[in-house]
């Protein structure tokens, strides 16, 4: 159970009685949100934002598995979106993360050798990590065979070099009675129109 509530109300009394000794009642200085219009992007297929967290203050890294061992890589900010079609389970956990000043040239490169770990450990044979450009974004990507099974059927990370950023979406497999889709064709069809329909909207916001 996430206790954010109960330390904002803790926040908010400590502020209280600051302001009570000293007179200083000015709010407290806003967090910048540089990431929000991230979290907003609108889809025409009927694909929707269902809940939005935002990186607690303070977190400032994350661990990755590599073939190597777990690595670091820098936060600077992040958000996590799901999204859903209607009357279905989620349809992507996304991550989207801003890289501490200066550390992006190391997090890429990180990202990319923990991309490789986990494509190659699926319960059949590995599956190919894929290198493309999607709406201008560097992206690395892979996708399990068949729709067998449930939890993660892709992942991919897309890559804004010039804002430093990097959006991963774990694309999801779900019941076939709670899914959009039924064949791998389908799958592909959603899983492509979203990545394509993503890009345009980092694109659209400075991307």
């Amino acid at each position: 159970m996430h206790d954010w509530p109960l330390r904002r109300v803790a926040t908010s009394l400590t502020f209280t009685a600051v302001c009570a000794l000293t007179f200083n009642c000015a709010a407290p200085a806003k967090r910048p949100d540089p990431l929000k219009a991230y979290t907003s992007c609108r889809f025409d297929d009927g694909l929707q934002v269902v809940s939005v967290d935002r990186l607690p203050p303070g977190v400032e890294w994350r661990s990755v598995d590599t073939r190597s061992g777990s690595k670091s890589v820098s936060l600077a900010d992040g958000y996590r979106v799901m999204l859903a079609y209607p009357n279905t389970d989620y349809f992507v956990n996304l991550n989207v993360e801003q890289s501490q000043a200066g550390m992006f040239r190391w997090d890429k490169p990180t990202i990319v050798e923990s991309m490789e770990w986990l494509a190659s450990q699926g319960s059949g044979a590995a599956v190919p990590l894929e290198h493309t450009q999607i709406g201008g974004l560097d992206a690395f990507g892979f996708t399990q065979p068949s729709l067998t099974g449930s939890g993660v059927l892709s992942v991919y990370s897309l890559f804004d070099d010039k804002q430093e950023m990097v959006i991963t979406a774990y694309i999801l497999n779900q019941p076939p009675a709670r899914r959009r889709f039924q064949t791998m064709e389908e799958y592909r069809t959603l899983r492509d129109r979203f990545l394509a329909r993503y890009a345009a909207c980092v694109a659209a916001h400075g991307g």
